[in-house]
């Protein structure tokens, strides 16, 4: 299915309402023959890769079994705004397979949501790419996220998370954050490519347990800031600092990882629950690539 939006148009999943997006893997990913496409209704070539064609796909708090599997989402505003509540053990959003790209602003931005993700793809956009504002709980494995946006000037990360925000009155509302990260990348076009702002008002918990992370100091900004300690080990273990992840066309949204990455076998295999394939169904059982993708010697 090819879902079309006109400009400013999209969906909004209300309280109690559910989203369920079905998608099946494709033979030949350039085609994208059993995927769902969620794109503008601008076919002509020239708008293939323009962003903000479309408005977004909000997830509205007290929304309930939304489930997102083989999307492809591009050109949008926002790709997919999720608000939750903060208090529901159960995820706002299940996100699997998926790839969400060249949103004008963000591809995903949460908001006191409970997300969980699988196998998916947030990859360019003008500002953020993932955005987690006023905290949340957050589950990410095998997750390839990296902004190395091109259509113009970048004013954003690949990931920020916060567990605050301003209120009308002038004030902070503060709410817990608790976010991990399994077997991802975070990477990008800048030095830096994800911040962190904490009110200690609220918990600020999160874990990034063997991943890749781009994140080179150069001026020393953060130099003795803890949220930056990447020797704390409750924090982040088995960590890559600024690695090769040697994408193949990043700048056009496609992050598979050729042979000299670094990503290659360095995942964590005691995945739960296990995913034994990647994105495009490729066989991960052995030794497991970071990432939404395994490595696959070229023919």
């Amino acid at each position: 299915t090819k879902v079309h939006f006109h400009n400013n148009s999209g969906i909004i999943v209300e309280a109690s309402g559910t989203i369920q997006i079905n998608g099946a893997l494709s033979e030949d990913q350039e085609l994208l023959e059993n995927e769902v496409v969620f794109e503008g209704d601008r076919l002509e070539p020239s708008f293939a890769n323009v962003p903000g064609q479309w408005g977004t796909i909000w997830i509205r708090q007290g929304s309930i079994n939304n489930v997102i599997s083989h999307l492809t989402l591009k050109n949008a505003t926002v790709g997919l705004r999720v608000e939750g509540d903060n208090l529901t053990p159960d995820p706002t959003l299940t996100l699997r397979n998926s790839q969400i790209y060249n949103s004008l602003e963000n591809n995903l931005w949460a908001i006191s949501a409970n997300v969980t993700a699988e196998n998916t793809v947030l990859g360019g956009a003008g500002n953020t790419s993932f955005l987690i504002n006023l905290g949340g709980d957050y589950s990410f494995t095998h997750c390839t996220m990296a902004n190395y946006w091109n259509n113009g000037f970048r004013t954003g990360l690949t990931l920020s998370m916060d567990n605050f925000t301003e209120t009308d009155s002038g004030g902070l509302l503060a709410e817990n954050l608790q976010a991990n990260f399994l077997n991802c990348i975070v990477d990008g076009s800048s030095q830096i490519e994800f911040s962190l702002s904490e009110n200690t008002s609220a918990a600020f918990q999160y874990r990034f347990e063997h991943c890749a992370l781009r994140f080179n100091d150069t001026s020393g900004a953060f130099e003795g800031n803890p949220l930056y300690d990447f020797d704390d080990i409750t924090r982040y273990q088995n960590i890559i600092l600024n690695g090769n992840m040697d994408f193949e066309t990043p700048f056009e949204n496609n992050f598979r990882i050729g042979q000299e990455s670094d990503a290659i076998d360095q995942g964590n295999s005691n995945v739960i629950p296990p995913l034994p394939q990647d994105i495009f169904g490729t066989d991960r059982t052995g030794n497991p690539d970071l990432g939404a993708f395994e490595f696959l010697m070229a023919n």
